[in-house]
């Protein structure tokens, strides 16, 4: 029998524990691949001076709990070496030291919850440390760069298949934008194998100065292979995980077309070099925008520049000799990387600037002895004054906050003694910053006194775990929260009073998590988006008299809430949800949404409705047993079977009437969020008000456990959920089903909200 190791954040050290079958195992792999985390190292070394580790984040909030995730370890040929199971506690890092890392292959880390990952690789007891997230989007084609210094001597790469079946991999040396060197054959490789080789045993004498860049094409998708660079004296080395040739839908971001990135710190600190290169993986030129704002957010002035195909370009020097940000933009999606240079030291840093758009950024500062101080710089890309909050953590302890203003286009760098009194680069391990509305990346920079070893990190997004979080607030349809997956009881107990017979209860299992709108979608919403897409159809509202941009849309048919989710996903560049046919190659548009079939890729990251089950799941929110959930917890004795029946009137219903607009409190559509408590996933309007519109066809509950159930494939009717203004309070209850003809006209009273599949 194998034995595994379980990790904990423990003054006691290591416990050992049992290793867990290969049932598990799959579970694990199934799971990861629709919610939490699947990332994977593609290179763990057992090379003689060689350490790895890794070490992994949990995001709680201030609530502490426990996370748990496996480390599954495989050997070169992608035969499995066991699996090290670990508890990281929220809100702390835990580190799988080198000693549990100690072979030569790859590991993959899963969990069913969301984390941040590092890896990090040294050689010996030297100050060469490298380390950097790893992220599990997969693609076909990956960029890697060879950014030639006069200190370095070699470079290879380690490439793992991260599939489950056979992949066939070629790698092209290009310099200049012109191949120099292709691999005779592919090298196929089982599913969990590795490549990793020096350049010159790929190509004969290909060596490190003779490319520029390696393109590494993989017959199925496969997650980011990884450059690895260094120099005789083993006391220098780039570790470089490789970009994707084409965007990948990050499903954390709203990821702008094109390019659109911001360097949040550009310096002319005494000493210092800031360059930006940019790699063009297209086969037209690709045009470049350079905005460039001081550090008080003063416009300086902007430059153009144009890459050549399939080449970088490094951009003017003299562009970029001024103290404060840049903004860098194009048509075309471009790699755009920053670098760090002291003097003429061999101490530089280069990374990819990505144009994801979040509110909480993680930073980590991994202390180390040959280092003395730490530092942040963040930027406010908006055209309004922005708030950033800054976290100091160590462990479980948070030692510091600063709020920081920041006037458009401003960026804010500091020492972190400069941003909380009194703690300096080896008292904290953590740095969570916070921008309000969304901001790029925040980075940080780290040193020492003699300015010749340096490291500089762009902040990784902090995913949610919790239901009810905050994930954004969307310009166009306000705050998103998001929700977690899990197993609830769908549908009424037999006793419960005024149930319908189409509630029989079955057991349902969320695999997926997403976001949810907290409000319904407003009439103001509406006119946001038809401002933007004006292929939009005019609000169908039915007009009641004092009617304001707060009200829930109303008399929406099933079809336009379909166009209005995939224009909105157009807006944000969003891979969209609904098609018109089932290989999900018609997007639905304005010129197709009135009629014909509809399909859902409930997998792409754009908005869409939820199925009912996601309806009653959140609606619930953990309360099985309340017809009436709640964030407070209260329950609605006043409601019986006794006067369930009968017409709901003011007094009748204290609670729900504090809860829901319904026909015992209002005669019309009511303000969105207007009511003082809300569910228990913080939704507004979730009960009553307008009803909300399913995707699923309307028909009987399967009488078997499901998961992601979605309804039929065809039907009549679609599913409405919620009840609304004009209803008694037994058609309110988060059991109760309805459902409209799609071909008949809507009512004043349907409206809907939208959510997103989410990580």
């Amino acid at each position: 029998m194998l034995h595994r190791t379980v990790i904990q954040r423990s003054g006691h050290g290591l416990r050992r524990t049992r290793l867990i079958g290969l049932t598990v195992l799959l579970v694990l792999l199934a799971g990861s691949a629709v919610a939490g985390t699947f990332v994977s190292a593609a290179h763990v070394t057992a090379a003689a001076g060689w350490k790895t580790s890794i070490m992994v984040y949990a995001r709680t909030w201030f609530e502490f709990e426990d996370q748990n995730f496996t480390i599954l370890k495989y050997s070169p040929t992608g035969a499995p070496l066991g699996q090290v199971p670990g508890v990281v506690h929220g809100d702390s890092w835990c580190t799988i030291p080198p000693e549990e890392l100690n072979y030569e292959g790859s590991a993959a880390i899963v969990s069913d919850d969301n984390l941040v990952v590092k890896v990090a690789y040294q050689f010996g007891d030297t100050p060469s440390v490298c380390e950097f997230y790893l992220k599990g989007g997969v693609q076909n084609q990956w960029i890697l760069p060879n950014s030639v210094r006069p200190w370095m001597d070699w470079t290879g790469l380690a490439v793992l298949n991260t599939g489950f079946a056979p992949v066939d991999i070629t790698v092209e040396a290009h310099k200049d934008g012109v191949p120099v060197a292709v691999m005779a054959t592919p090298v196929t490789l089982a599913p969990q194998a590795k490549f990793v080789s020096l350049s010159d045993q790929i190509w004969a004498g290909i060596g490190y100065t003779d490319a520029d860049t390696f393109v590494v094409t993989a017959s199925a998708p496969i997650q980011a292979p990884l450059s690895i660079t260094g120099n005789h004296a083993q006391d220098r080395h780039l570790f470089f995980a490789a970009q994707p040739a084409l965007p990948i839908q990050d499903p954390l971001a709203i990821t702008p077309a094109g390019t659109d990135v911001w360097a949040s710190h550009i310096t002319a600190a005494a000493g210092w070099r800031t360059g930006i290169s940019i790699y063009n993986p297209s086969n037209a030129n690709g045009h470049i925008d350079l905005y460039r704002y001081d550090e008080a957010g003063a416009d300086l002035g902007a430059q153009s520049d144009t890459v050549a195909p399939y080449t970088w370009r490094r951009l003017d020097s003299t562009w970029l000799q001024y103290e404060g940000s840049a903004h860098i933009t194009s048509s075309r999606y471009l790699l755009v990387k920053l670098e760090f240079q002291y003097g003429d030291t061999p101490s530089a840093c280069e990374f990819y600037l990505t144009g994801d758009r979040h509110w909480l950024w993680l930073l980590p500062n991994t202390v180390r002895p040959w280092m003395d101080w730490t530092g942040l710089a963040a930027v406010n890309h908006d055209t309004v004054v922005a708030e950033f909050d800054f976290w100091a953590a160590l462990g479980q302890s948070w030692l510091g906050f600063r709020k920081v203003p920041l006037d458009p286009h401003a960026k804010y760098v500091r020492l972190t003694d400069g941003i909380w009194t009194n703690i300096e680069y080896p008292e904290l391990d953590t740095i969570v910053a916070e921008g309000v509305p969304l901001s790029p990346a925040p980075i940080s920079i780290t040193g020492n006194t003699a300015q010749d070893r340096h490291l500089f990190f762009a902040a990784q997004p902090l995913p949610q775990n919790r239901s009810g979080e905050l994930v954004w607030v969307d310009d166009i349809v306000g705050w998103m929260l998001y929700i977690r997956h899990g197993e609830f009881t769908q549908g009424s107990p037999a006793d419960a009073p005024c149930r319908e017979t189409n509630e029989n209860q079955f057991a349902h299992t969320i695999s997926r998590n997403f976001v949810t709108m907290q409000s319904e979608v407003t009439r103001g919403m509406w006119a946001a988006l038809q401002a933007v897409q004006p292929s939009l159809p005019a609000d169908p509202s039915q007009l009641f008299g004092g009617d304001t941009e707060d009200h829930p849309v109303q008399r929406i048919a099933w079809q336009e809430a379909l166009l209005f989710a995939n224009l909105l996903s157009a807006h944000r560049n969003l891979k969209p949800c609904y098609y018109k046919d089932a290989a999900f190659t018609v997007p639905v548009t304005a010129a197709n949404y009135t009629s014909g079939s509809f399909y859902c890729d409930f997998g792409a990251p754009g908005f869409r409705l939820p199925t009912e089950g996601e309806w009653e799941f959140m609606c619930r929110g953990g309360d099985q047993n309340n017809p009436f959930p709640n964030n407070l917890g209260w329950e609605e004795h006043d409601y019986t079977t006794a006067n369930c029946g009968l017409v709901s009137t003011s007094g009748m219903y204290h609670v729900l009437e504090s809860l829901a607009w319904f026909g015992a409190n209002c005669s019309r559509p009511q303000k969105a969020g207007t009511k003082t408590v809300a569910n228990v996933f913080g939704q507004e309007d979730m009960l009553g008000n307008v009803w909300e519109w399913c995707w699923d066809w309307y028909a009987a509950y399967p009488t078997v456990a499901m998961t992601d159930y979605a309804g039929p494939d065809s039907g009549v009717r679609r599913v409405l959920r919620g009840g609304a203004w004009d209803c008694n309070a037994r058609y309110c209850r988060a059991a109760n089903r309805e459902s409209h003809d799609v071909l008949l006209v809507s009512l004043p009273t349907i409206g809907f909200r939208l959510v997103r599949t989410y990580p």
